[in-house]
């Protein structure tokens, strides 16, 4: 989105409008507000605890609320990525795994500060979104911050996995900082990969203790003994795979939210650098569309067989419906499909379906699924009719009544009747194709105002969205912010050609660090071998020590 397309010029001013515009509308996604001030626009009570110069956006649309019930009982991921504005904000993203095994964003929080005491605001303005929320267990990078925030938010103790490319990592960086004998080095880093996969808690357990009488010892490796010590025994049921023995979609690291923060820059911003905060909220929305749309072909495509299935079903139900009762209300156009009591009592309920033709020849053959195979329905597919029946298969047993009487009748399809006779003229577009897929104008009513014929059964969904489009231009083009905004200070400056880097390099010289090489399945097989074997022997001495006590006692 370009500057010359937002609300206001000033991108404070542009972010408020379109914040009170999204707030407007049937399903409200702001999570929680609060720019640059004392002023709170939208979240919890709490929310006013924050300090002024803090600035926090939360967003969760519909779509992604009804998901996140059902993601956050398997897992939630969640991790923070840079560079998303002029001003240094960052954005958070919390993810899930779909029915698909994709990953699906699920909100996104942006913020001027990622400690705890901030982002707990974010989850608890998600907790009250979705009250019934229930949380198995959350995997981020080793940042403390992340979890506690999540536990304040939610108010509960929340079960934490840390991720395993990111633990390996830091194992990896410091022994390359503590050990300087690199044979060392590899040596102990395999030894923790070893002990990090262990599958059983027994074989888990005798290798820790392994490790650490055999470099707990050695000079060169005091310091990293140390560290592992302090830092990473006290907490072994975050990382130990033995520990992760429970449902949780098998996510071990957080590599579906770095993809999606990979997706977000490269394909969306195309490693272009964003300045401005309403830009970037655009992009969120529009991201959430696109995969909005991937999961819903993903659900059709997947559940196409049963759709086929359903077809059919509905081809042999049309049988049983009386020529009698269909009746043509417009030429071609429009019909009344009469609810026998033959039917099921489920469609009883009302009297009679109106099936409606859009086409005459299908619109879209390179995306047309769903056709009916039979001879008495020839030509028959999924975009050429519409039905006001509650049935959710695209090809009613209503719509197969109707196009096997026009196939009886006239032996083919005729061309859509735009008669204003028997129709209402309205200046507004609205698509009626002829045989040749193209739009179809009558030319009397084309002459005068120009416009194509809608059916008076449409106007009153056409009316809902022009009254609906016009409050929004009103709510944006007239109606003042209701608080002033104070406007962000960029903090970094960004070239007109300049790309944004995929990390960020360190400005000090340092000893190189060779490429991530994880030991093999036959090596870590070995290693565990090897320390059994001598955790075996170390008992068969300490046993004989204690007999020779014993005897000379």
């Amino acid at each position: 989105m370009k500057a010359t397309e937002s609300l206001a010029p000033d991108d404070s001013t542009s972010t408020l409008f379109l914040i009170q515009k999204l707030k407007s509308e049937s399903y409200d996604p702001i999570l929680i507000f609060k720019p640059v001030g004392p002023e709170v626009i939208a979240g919890p009570d709490s929310t006013k605890e924050l300090s002024d110069e803090i600035f926090i956006l939360g967003i969760q649309t519909k779509d992604q609320m009804k998901l996140m019930e059902s993601c956050a009982q398997d897992i939630l991921i969640i991790d923070a990525t840079h560079d998303m504005t002029q001003y240094g904000l960052q954005l958070l993203n919390v993810m899930g795994v779909d029915e698909f095994n994709k990953g699906y964003p699920l909100a996104h929080c942006i913020s001027n500060k990622m400690d705890a005491n901030t982002l707990k605001h974010f989850f608890e303005a998600i907790k009250l979104k979705i009250p019934n929320l229930n949380v198995n267990c959350i995997i981020t990078d080793d940042d403390p911050a992340l979890i506690n925030a999540a536990n304040a938010g939610f108010a509960a103790d929340v079960r934490h996995l840390l991720c395993l490319w990111h633990f390996k990592r830091s194992i990896q960086k410091n022994l390359h900082a503590k050990v300087r004998n690199t044979e060392l080095e590899k040596e102990m880093f395999n030894f923790v990969c070893t002990i990090i996969d262990c599958e059983t808690e027994d074989t888990f357990n005798k290798l820790l203790d392994a490790f650490l009488k055999m470099y707990e010892n050695c000079t060169e490796a005091q310091s990293f003994t140390e560290y592992f010590h302090t830092y990473c025994l006290s907490k072994t049921e975050k990382w130990a795979m033995f520990a992760r023995r429970f449902p949780h979609k098998n996510v071990d690291t957080t590599m579906y939210v770095e993809s999606f923060h990979n997706i977000l820059k490269s394909i969306y911003l195309k490693r272009r650098p964003n300045k401005r905060v309403d830009t970037l909220l655009n992009l969120l929305l529009q991201v959430e569309e696109d995969n909005y749309s991937r999961r819903n072909l993903s659900l059709v495509t997947n559940n196409r067989e049963a759709v086929i299935n359903s077809i059919s079903q509905h081809h042999v139900k049309s049988v049983s419906i009386l020529d009698n009762n269909v009746e043509e209300v417009i030429g071609n156009s429009l019909w009344k499909v009469q609810s026998a009591s033959s039917q099921t009592q489920e469609e009883n309920n009302s009297s009679c379906y109106d099936v409606q033709r859009c086409a005459s020849i299908c619109p879209l053959p390179e995306w047309c699924f769903y056709k009916c195979n039979s001879p008495l329905c020839v030509g028959l597919c999924s975009h050429l009719y519409v039905c006001t029946c509650p049935t959710n298969s695209p090809l009613c047993k209503h719509i197969h009544k109707v196009h096997s009487q026009c196939i009886k009748k006239c032996g083919t399809i005729a061309p859509v009747s735009t008669s204003p006779e028997k129709a209402q003229s309205y200046s507004l577009p609205y698509p009626i194709y002829d045989d040749n897929n193209n739009c179809a104008k009558n030319n009397d009513a084309s002459e005068k105002n120009g416009s194509l014929l809608i059916p008076e059964m449409c106007m009153s969904h056409v009316n809902g969205l022009l009254s609906q489009l016009l409050a929004e231009c009103s709510s944006v083009g007239t109606n003042q912010p209701s608080v002033t905004p104070t406007s962000l200070k960029p903090t970094m400056k960004r070239g007109s050609r300049e790309k944004l880097a995929c990390q960020v390099l360190p400005s000090k010289k340092k000893r190189k660090m060779k490429k991530t090489s994880y030991p093999t399945k036959a090596e870590k097989k070995q290693i565990q071998q090897r320390a059994l074997d001598n955790s075996e022997q170390n008992s068969d001495r300490e046993y004989e020590d204690l007999i020779i006590e014993e005897d000379v006692v």
